[in-house]
Formats: structure tokens, sequence, C-alpha cells
């Protein structure tokens, strides 16, 4: 709800999906966003998985590869897609 709140125009299948991975966290994810609205743009747009997926899991879970965030911070690699956002060029921020 904090999420829908905070982000109304966020897809809802996107929320679903942060709420879903992150729980109560999946605010805490796209904070990031309010400074940069960009983050919000998906990775891949056949997946729900957003850049601001790539900066939380470089601040809050010591993430540092690139590849790292695609197949184990994203579900990404579980559909066997590949980013076409540049996820080395989200970190760099």
């Amino acid at each position: 709800m904090r999420l829908a709140r905070a982000h109304p125009d966020l897809d809802p299948a996107t929320r679903s999906h942060l709420a879903h991975l992150y729980g109560s966290l999946a605010a805490d994810v796209v904070e990031a966003a309010v400074h940069d609205p960009a983050l919000l743009e998906r990775l891949n747009p056949e997946a729900p998985d957003i850049a601001a997926q790539a900066v939380y899991a470089r601040e809050q879970e010591w993430a540092c590869k690139p590849e790292d965030i695609v197949r184990r911070r994203t579900t990404l690699g579980l559909r066997g897609l590949r980013p076409r956002t540049d996820v080395a060029e989200v970190l760099r921020g």
C-alpha cells in the first residue's frame, strides 16, 4: 500500500512484482527513483524488473557485479532474458 501511494504512476504489475520479491521493503527499493525517475524503467520490457532494483542490490545487498544483479537479484535470469538497460551504467549512477 505504501508503494502505491508513493508511486501511483508505477505499473501495477511492477508494484505487485516488487511487493512479492521484497515484501515490506518494496518501497525502499524504489526510494532512489524519487530523485531519478529513470530508475522506474524496466530492465527488459518483457519482465517487471526495474533499474531501481539494481541500485538497491548494490546499496543494500552488496551486489558488486552486473551479472550478479541480473542472475540473482532480479527475475531476468529465471526468465532467460537479458537486460536491455545497461546494468553497469545504472550502477555507476
